[in-house]
Order: structure tokens, then sequence, then C-alpha cells
């Protein structure tokens, strides 16, 4: 497939509120079927060959769409995914857990066992990303030390406890078991680990993956709900790598507000990476909370010193989207970009 017939549509999280924006995916997904879908907290991606989607009824669909999609053909949908895939595209401006996102999601997708055209089509030029994406961190990204959850997360935990409170031998807690989990959970393993999961086999591989990277750290997996109350009011710190829920949220709130520690008036911290402040109502109370924003907050004050780091990333992903087109023998973009097509005015 020529890079001219590569195409991505991005809708950012930040373009429409919450609601509005699971109604978008809603809309989305059956204009692009059979597009590999990339599902960030931040942003959803549909990556897709040209022949995937007939133009008329792409266009009888996006009519009713509202704004906020992007649309992206040939290089500018390639720079576009390297920026993606190296995390300039990120809040947390050059994070590698996305880069992980992407390997695993791709990997999913590809592993379909019916026959398929679109991967067919899209496996050369993913397999592109991912070496440009090792190059350009190399090469522009090595030293970005801040560059993930796992590390601003433990950034603000020593922020609050000091940078000897894993040898006081207090608990974090990590909720969780998914990618944002296996990110950060090396990155909080200094001493005791108590982890919790609604899935007990994801629960045990992430607690089998720590172990195996961090020896020393004494872990504790939480099999059951009650557990995971009871640790709620036990532990000074606790990490939320999961969506916000309606059902269990004010369960948890009590046990986290009215438990032994609280009452004992001790130093705590709670971080949930389930959404931002205004998407986490059950949580509000908790004068402890940290969310997304304060992560992005914490991310944004230590960028300025570096600007250049990331612009000569950025500039590095749209030569190599410029180089790969060139190798095909010629220019593979039209004169003017989907993006500049008024499909969702």
């Amino acid at each position: 497939m020529f890079l001219g017939s590569l195409r991505v549509a991005h809708l950012p999280r930040r373009a429409l509120p919450g609601t509005e924006f699971e109604t978008t995916l809603a809309l989305l997904d059956p204009i692009f079927p059979g597009a590999f879908r990339l599902e960030t907290c931040q942003r959803t991606l549909w990556v897709y060959p040209s022949f995937l989607v007939n133009a008329t009824r792409f266009q009888e669909l996006s009519a009713a769409l509202p704004g906020g999609v992007e649309l992206m053909e040939g290089m500018v949908a390639y720079a576009f995914l390297l920026e993606v895939a190296t995390g300039l595209q990120s809040e947390v401006k050059g994070e590698t857990d996305v880069f992980g996102q992407l390997k695993d999601s791709w990997s999913k997708f590809s592993a379909r066992t019916e026959p398929c055209a679109q991967v067919a089509a899209l496996t050369p030029w993913m397999q592109k990303i991912f070496e440009d994406t090792k190059d350009i961190r190399a090469q522009h990204l090595q030293h970005v030390g801040a560059g993930s959850y796992g590390s601003l997360v433990r950034k603000l935990h020593r922020a609050r406890f000091g940078q000897q409170a894993s040898q006081k031998g207090e608990p974090i807690l990590l909720v969780g078991a998914g990618q944002i989990a296996q990110a950060i959970a090396p990155w909080l393993a200094e001493g005791d680990l108590w982890i919790w999961n609604r899935s007990l086999p994801g629960l045990h591989q992430l607690a089998a993956d720590v172990a195996k990277k961090l020896p020393n750290c004494r872990i504790r997996t939480l099999n059951t709900e009650e557990e995971l109350l009871e640790a709620l009011s036990l532990v000074p710190c606790a990490v939320f790598a999961i969506p916000s829920d309606s059902a269990t949220d004010s369960a948890r709130m009590n046990a986290w507000r009215n438990g032994a520690v609280a009452s004992e008036g001790e130093q705590r911290l709670l971080v949930h990476l389930g959404g931002m402040r205004s998407a986490l109502p059950s949580w509000s109370e908790a004068s402890e909370l940290l969310a997304l924003d304060d992560l992005f907050a914490l991310q944004k004050s230590q960028e300025s010193a570096r600007t250049d780091q990331f612009l000569r990333a950025s500039q590095a992903c749209r030569e190599k989207a410029r180089l790969r087109s060139l190798s095909e023998g010629g220019s593979s973009t039209l004169p003017h970009g989907w993006e500049d097509l008024a499909l969702f005015a």
C-alpha cells in the first residue's frame, strides 16, 4: 500500500464533553468498519487503508457528526501517528506508556484469525512506525526522565511523603492491572505494594511481572472488593489506574475517608488516573485527591527546559514521514489534506 493510501481519523477526548464523546464514538465506529482502533485516555484513533471506506457512504454518515474529528492522509497521517507513538501528542509530553498501548493494540488487531486485507495493507506501515518511533526516541527523547505516568506518580508520592518513604514500610495500594497499572507499578514497587483488580488472572499476572522485575518488592494481592475496601482504610497512599465507576466509587470513597488511617490524621495521598477532577465527582470530598489535571500540571512545569528537545523530535517525525514518501518514488499526498475538508462542520 502506498503511503498516500494511509488514513487516520482522530477524535481527541478534550474536543467533546464526556457523554458527547461517547455518543460520537458510537457514530464513528460504523464509518470505519474493520479499521485498526486505538483508544487511550486522551484520544481515539482509527487507522485504515483508503479502500476500506466507501466515500459516498462516508459523506452520508459524517454529515450528522459534531465537530472535533480530525481526518488525515498520507504523510500527514504518518507523521501524526509518529507523534502519538513517541508521546509528543500526549499531555504528559514524551511519555512512553502510549507506545506500549499502541504495540499491544496492534498485536491484538493483527492477530485476528480471519483473512483481513486491511491488516495486510497496514502491517508494513505499522512496522515502520515502530521502527521510526524507536529511532526518534533514541535520537531526541532518550533523556526525558519524567516521560511516563509512573515517574510522575512517584514524584508526587515523594513530594508528599519524602524521598525515604519506602523505608517506613507503609504500603502503596494500586487499583487496577491494565496497561496504565502495568506501566506505573514498577515505579511504585520500592517497598510494599498492594494490588487489586477485578479480573484475578490480570491481578496475578501483574504481581508476577512486578516480582520478576523487582524481586525485593513485597507484594500483596487483594482478591475481593471487601479486601479492597479494607485496604483503602489502612493505606496512606492509593493509586487508581481504572476508570471512575459510579456503582462502586461511593463505597470506596467512604472506606478511604472513614478508615483507621484517616482517623489518626496521618499524611495521605489519593491519585486517580481515571480522569480529570471534573470527571471524578464521587471523589471530590477527598482533600488528598490528585487527578490527571495535577499530573499534567506537574509535567508542564517540567516541560519548559525540554521545549527544544520536543521540537526537534516533532520535526523528526515529519522528516521521517517525508523520507518514507520519497522512498516510494514520489509525493504521496494530495494538494490539500483531508483535514481541510469541512466534513464535520
